[in-house]
């Protein structure tokens, strides 16, 4: 297992892009965030950093770090303005220094990327989480894998027994469940990991047929993240009703549950847990739902597996809270702290 704490050397990164790396150097370091070794690059760091790319909107915040590198999307979740900070289309390869770098789909949420990174004599890939395949979602690119010599990916997911719904497959039983609730007059409650996956599910029940017997309220983070998204990927986000008691259709965060409930007296209401750890029925229980979807923005153990082999990357370094299981069942190196990063 590779050591959090970065080696002194590597502290303090070189400014100029493309330099040549230590034969014995490993190609990514963790520390509060993965350096790529011989290039001023971080990808989603904690703190601080003159270079860093974000993975998703949820990766980083805005504070403090000199350039963001990201998908225009998330820059505009993000609320980036800065002038110094840099918005990169999915597939569009450009230079920075001497190093070639392009960002691709991830598919595992709106705005979300994967970074590949050409020295020269070897590519690096930063993917974080991945959903590979049709993301199931109108408007979201399907993740996409890319050759390399080093990878670097996030696993939420590694349990044999955590299988998740394919997106397409996901969205359609989620519209379904949503009509029946509202059809027997009951308002239908769905909560979710984070605002950002909110999103999603705001897209999805948008683009369904039935959308127009529903009223959808949502929490004010969700509505925000639309309000920002609208100016990338405008008439894509139907507007949400601004309070949740308007709504027969509530989407909400489940951390901020208590503030719902004051909302929710003498209605009849139906709850959905959206969620990748929605697999385990004994955690329905838990969270006092009625029922749930195992729909996640990252691949299940089998579906990530497969998309590693086919990067045909020599080098798999893997972070996220299941990175011990992956990584044993591959023989890679697990990189940073063993937990996912999740921001409301």
């Amino acid at each position: 297992m590779m050591s959090s704490e970065t080696p002194r050397s590597q502290r303090s990164p070189a400014r100029a892009t493309g330099k040549a790396a230590n034969a014995a150097e490993p190609p990514v370091s963790w520390r509060d965030g993965v350096f790529l070794t011989g290039s001023s690059i971080w990808c989603d760091a904690r703190r601080r950093r003159d270079v860093c790319f974000a993975s998703s909107a949820l990766a980083v915040t805005t504070r403090g770090h000199g350039q963001l590198i990201a998908t225009p999307t998330t820059m505009a979740l993000l609320g980036a303005v800065a002038p110094g900070h840099l918005p990169v289309p999915l597939r569009k390869p450009f230079t920075l220094g001497q190093l070639k770098i392009e960002l691709f789909p991830s598919g595992a949420a709106l705005g979300a990327a994967a970074l590949r990174v050409d020295f020269g004599d070897r590519s690096v890939v930063y993917a974080a989480a991945v959903q590979p395949g049709d993301a199931g979602v109108a408007s979201m690119d399907a993740g996409e894998v890319r050759r390399c010599d080093a990878l670097v990916v996030d696993a939420p997911f590694g349990d044999k027994r955590q299988r998740l719904l394919a997106p397409d497959r996901a969205v359609t039983q989620l519209q379904s469940w949503v009509d029946k609730q509202v059809f027997a007059q009951r308002t239908a409650v769905i909560f979710v990991d984070n605002w950002l996956r909110g999103l999603d599910v705001l897209r999805a029940l948008t683009a369904a047929k039935q959308h127009d017997r529903w009223t959808i309220a949502a929490h004010v983070s969700i509505r925000q993240g639309a309000q920002r998204s609208a100016t990338v990927h405008r008439g894509m986000v139907t507007p949400v009703t601004p309070t949740a008691t308007r709504g027969n259709v509530i989407i909400w965060p489940l951390a901020g549950r208590a503030t719902l409930q004051p909302l929710l007296a003498k209605r009849s209401v139906a709850t959905l847990w959206l969620s990748g750890d929605a697999y385990d029925k004994a955690l329905w229980a838990t969270h006092q739902v009625d029922h749930g979807l195992a729909w996640a923005d990252a691949a299940d153990r089998e579906a990530l597996l497969e998309w590693i082999a086919a990067s045909r990357a020599r080098h798999v370094y893997v972070t996220g809270r299941c990175a011990p299981t992956i990584a044993a069942a591959i023989g890679a190196t697990v990189l940073g702290p063993p937990e996912q990063m999740q921001l409301f």
